[in-house]
């Protein structure tokens, strides 16, 4: 099996939905903050867009079984970055919650979400029988 996936594989209606939102969001913020202080912030929206267009074309080139053989310690990265927010995270609106890696900062909690449904693809992919019980569910909880 190929470990990359080509660009016909991309589903380029979602691509376009998201971005039809993305666009929608920009005129938002423009037309909200055109005569105001804030007037150049679409622009930094548009640029972050960009960023996330660019990320989400180069992760669609990665298969996602290779994520998956490498989930478990994925996961253990992740419960140690949350155990590195309880000891050297910096607080913002009261609470600790972002974990500064030179000039950029970032939610630990943000990552664990994504990874927590990887652990649940590897989880409920590597059952033997074909329907999830509450049991299995329960299982995902703990």
């Amino acid at each position: 099996m190929s470990k990359t996936l080509s660009y016909r594989d991309f589903d380029w209606v979602l691509f376009a939905i998201a971005m039809a939102i993305a666009a929608i969001g920009i005129a938002q913020i423009y037309g909200t903050t055109a005569h105001t202080i804030f007037a150049s912030q679409y622009r930094k929206q548009i640029y972050w867009v960009a960023l996330g267009c660019i990320l989400a074309l180069a992760v669609s080139r990665v298969d996602y079984h290779v994520i998956l053989e490498h989930v478990r310690w994925i996961y253990v990265l992740s419960i140690l970055a949350l155990g590195a927010v309880l000891l050297a995270g910096h607080s913002s609106g009261g609470a600790r919650r972002w974990l500064r890696l030179g000039p950029a900062s970032f939610q630990v909690s943000e990552f664990v979400k994504l990874v927590i449904m990887g652990v649940a693809a590897f989880y409920l992919g590597n059952r033997r029988d074909k329907y999830v019980t509450w049991k299995d569910l329960i299982k995902l909880g703990a």
